[in-house]
């Protein structure tokens, strides 16, 4: 019916003389639902429980859910967009909006130094004073640390280590003009602020008693704020980043595990190494949050929220071959929590610049996508085959 119409249409436009090529492109969203499925399906390595959401100017407009949060060897739970999964590094855009929240009200920008807001009892290694919000919030501290070994690496003691061992100089070998340096990625520069938010706060209207020496503290403080200033407001209550019980968690699956009936895993609390990940959300909560950013001013005004944009913070880097239709900003999330048996799982949230945002949940690792994609690519190519022209 569909090829009908724009067939007729066509015809028309001939009959009248008025060119065909002055068509502007129509977003077709049904066929966005189709190509995610598809692209989630492709190689035939389903997850054992996956979601996804699709939302336009801040409401569900298609969503679905397959398969299970436990499997049968584990007491079966189906999949739902209301049962807790571990977001993984799709934290970072959360702890990015309430960082973006404290410096606007601190009156600071995201170049002011970090220095003044670290504990007074953290020695600070060398270039550590060189270094800005920005430079954490952007991936390009030149800090040294690793993505793996997540108690010893974003833990209290690990990131007042990783301030003591310093940074890389910005200043390139021969040159006397500081550069901005090279992007990369490390779960460090958002956990730092599990301490530099109850930093922040401190000194505010009404924010409690706050040691930042303290590591229970800020973890309880990191939470606190988020709470009442993130999520309260878009009515997500209870968000933290300690899982259901144990007997009803969602739990973390290879591909193979359905058919092998072997048990999943189970991720415990994340609360003393948030901030670049673990906080625990529905599909549902998940997909609110990117909406209610990008739609509203309830958590972020405008001109804040073009600042994190324009300088991607809490999103990954431009995708410049895919960003064909304006600007995309999206945030993936992936755990390998059993490295022998490659279990774990996948999350995303994109937004696009049609008034939809996309969001992805999966509790399996080994999932494989068309041409070898990226989770964020898949959902990129499935937005952009979308439209007809």
């Amino acid at each position: 019916m569909k090829q009908l119409f724009f067939a007729a249409i066509s015809g028309w436009m001939m009959l009248t003389g008025v060119s065909c090529a002055k068509l502007k492109p129509v977003f077709d969203p049904d066929a966005f639902e189709r190509n995610i499925v598809a692209g989630v399906n492709a190689n035939n390595t389903r997850p054992v429980g996956w979601s996804y959401i699709i939302t336009r100017n801040g409401t569900i407009f298609r969503s679905d859910t397959f398969g299970r949060a436990r499997l049968p060897a584990d007491g079966a739970l189906p999949f739902s967009l209301d049962k807790k999964i571990n977001i993984a590094s799709v934290s970072k855009f959360y702890t990015a909006i309430g960082a973006m929240q404290l410096l606007n009200a601190n009156g600071l920008t995201i170049n002011s130094p970090i220095g003044p807001w670290l504990p007074s009892t953290w020695a600070q290694g060398p270039w550590v004073s060189s270094l800005s919000f920005r430079d954490l919030l952007t991936h390009t501290s030149g800090l040294t640390s690793v993505n793996t070994n997540m108690d010893s690496t974003v833990g209290y003691e690990g990131l007042r280590s990783c301030i003591a061992t310093g940074a890389t100089s910005p200043f390139p070998p021969g040159s006397v003009v500081a550069q901005t340096r090279p992007f990369q990625y490390l779960n460090v520069n958002y956990a730092l602020f599990r301490v530099l938010i109850p930093s922040l706060w401190r000194g505010q209207p009404g924010s409690p008693f706050i040691d930042i020496n303290d590591d229970q503290l800020t973890q309880t403080r990191y939470l606190q704020y988020m709470q009442q200033f993130v999520f309260d407001p878009i009515n997500m209550p209870n968000i933290n980043c300690s899982p259901e019980p144990r007997g009803i968690a969602t739990l973390y699956y290879n591909i193979t595990d359905s058919a092998q009936n072997r048990r999943g895993d189970f991720l415990g609390d994340w609360t003393h190494i948030a901030g670049g990940g673990g906080y625990y959300m529905t599909p549902r909560e998940m997909a609110r949050g990117a909406a209610f950013f990008e739609e509203t001013q309830i958590l972020l005004p405008n001109s804040v929220k073009q600042i994190m944009k324009q300088n991607r913070i809490g999103f990954v880097p431009r995708i410049a071959a895919l960003e064909t239709r304006g600007d995309y900003f999206a945030h993936d999330g992936g755990i390998t929590n059993d490295s022998i048996n490659n279990r774990g799982l996948q999350t995303v949230i994109c937004i696009f610049p049609n008034g939809f945002q996309c969001s992805i949940t999966m509790n399996t690792r080994g999932v494989t996508y068309p041409d070898n994609q990226t989770i964020i690519r898949m959902v990129y190519s499935a937005y952009n085959n979308a439209w007809l022209n």
